[in-house]
């Protein structure tokens, strides 16, 4: 008797091998996926690249600088947080469900792409529409419009997540992740420096005309060049009663994809917590004068940021893949290196804040950010059982990445807010508790991906069922 006939799990290099021939699709067996060229990886993060310049962009320059001009100094902190809380909604509540529905698109164009190609006309319209807003206009009116691009960029990103699992075979994962890794930090930095600048007196059309140009040039490489497989017809119809249900991942095999997400939901409150609010403590700390000062200064703190990321972005994946380094101990890493930038920038605080100070701390930040975005999405992908990889990355997208984006700027403001307004603490203090706070949530992240025994952990396949060609349930 086999141990799948006894119920027994598959060992180690069964599941290894059988996984490497399972197709993502609908489960049948299939030829293992080809090795690509460093320039089809680097057409797959293209779209990435585009879509970091915007999230640098809006996170901590367009949107701070766009908030504190429409409703003034005193009500900043609880309208930043508010306006990233509910766009960051959209993206958390519709990703899984996009995600789903393009592993069941049918078209010559494959399950992704249409879906990027819609997505992106829909933010680069709104983008301009949002361009507007100044002194004197309405928040809301504001927040409308950015929650319309913001479902652009989930009808483009949510199937994009789920691209990389289905063209990048197991041993080019980690490579491939440093690649996405790489284009993302270096979007970071072209959109911090370059929106830093077209950012001025409150005048903010250059700045999202730029980002309009960006999204949609950088989508064009990943569109044109990596290429899909249709889906087959024999695949099952999308059966919208059990959507919901879905999205519940029981049994065990989920355990290890559950913790990367929980940690990379740690990781991402503590880096989303704090990037909206760097142009303020500028201005509440260091006193430098709101408006062009500060938002420079915040920029050109992102720019640090950034060029810490790049050396450790490109050699995360190269270790994980290439030298056997475990990803889980590269994380933890990360983790280390990020805990120590806060708890020595709080010293920094309560002795005496200069500015030289956090351009340091920034760089060995970005260095320990870099590491984990190196190795943390193959890690994910290490995870999956493989059943509908769209459903599943969307998820580990949605609360291990979305989530924290929803819940940490409005729990920044909200902090923020107490700590000035209710407690009285003076802003030096009220900044200590700030970042204090962010460090301890690097510490919860590292805590739960510890127990992970392994960077493969990927469920028992059913030999049966794959042998019969047959399609997996949802």
């Amino acid at each position: 008797m086999s141990a799948q006939d006894a119920g027994q799990p598959l060992p180690v290099d069964m599941k290894k091998l059988l996984l490497e021939n399972m197709t993502r699709e609908n489960g049948s067996v299939k030829q293992p996926l080809p090795k690509r060229s460093i320039f089809y990886q680097i057409c797959l993060s293209s779209y990435w690249f585009g879509l970091s310049v915007i999230t640098a962009s809006f996170g901590s320059v367009i949107w701070p600088s766009q908030v504190l001009s429409i409703v003034g100094n005193s009500s900043k902190d609880f309208y930043m947080g508010l306006l990233a809380c509910l766009t960051s909604l959209v993206l958390f509540v519709l990703s899984p469900f996009v995600g789903m529905i393009s592993d069941h698109w049918k078209g010559s164009l494959g399950r992704r792409r249409p879906f990027m190609i819609v997505g992106t006309v829909i933010t680069a319209v709104f983008f301009m529409a949002s361009s507007f807003h100044t002194t004197g206009s309405s928040f809301w009116v504001l927040l409308g419009t950015s929650v319309a691009w913001m479902f652009g960029v989930v009808l483009s990103n949510a199937p994009f997540v789920a691209l990389m699992p289905d063209v990048i075979s197991e041993e080019q994962r980690g490579t491939a992740s440093s690649i996405l890794a790489f284009t993302v930090v270096l979007g970071g930095l072209s959109g911090a420096l370059c929106t830093g600048a077209l950012s001025y007196n409150n005048y903010y059309i250059p700045a999202y005309a730029f980002n309009t140009i960006v999204i949609v040039a950088f989508l064009l490489p990943t569109v044109i060049f990596v290429r899909e497989e249709p889906l087959h017809e024999e695949h099952p119809k999308l059966q919208w009663q059990e959507l919901a249900a879905s999205f519940v991942l029981r049994g065990t095999q989920y355990h290890d994809l559950w913790r990367v997400t929980h940690g990379r939901f740690w990781f991402d409150m503590a880096v989303c917590g704090i990037i909206p609010y760097l142009q303020y403590y500028f201005v509440d700390v260091l006193l430098f004068p709101p408006g062009g000062p500060a938002e420079r200064l915040a920029s050109y703190v992102m720019a640090t940021v950034v060029a810490g990321c790049i050396p450790s972005s490109l050699i995360g994946g190269y270790l994980s893949d290439s030298r056997g380094f475990s990803r889980k101990y590269l994380l933890l890493i990360s983790c280390v290196c990020m805990v120590i930038c806060f708890a020595t920038n709080c010293v920094f605080i309560f002795i005496k804040p200069y500015t030289a100070t956090i351009f340091v701390l920034s760089f060995f930040f970005g260095f320990g950010y870099g590491l984990y975005l190196a190795v943390d999405w193959a890690f994910a992908v290490d995870t999956l059982p493989g059943h509908k990889v769209g459903k599943e990355m969307n998820i580990f997208f949605s609360f291990g990445i979305i989530l924290p984006q929803v819940v940490a700027p409005a729990f920044s403001g909200f902090m923020l807010s107490v700590l000035k307004h209710t407690l009285q603490f003076s802003m030096a203090r009220t900044y200590l508790v700030l970042f204090a706070v962010q460090g301890s949530f690097i510490i919860f992240s590292a805590l739960a991906i510890v127990p992970i025994r392994s960077t493969n952990v990927a469920a028992t396949v059913d030999l049966k069922s794959s042998a019969a060609s047959s399609p997996l349930p949802l």
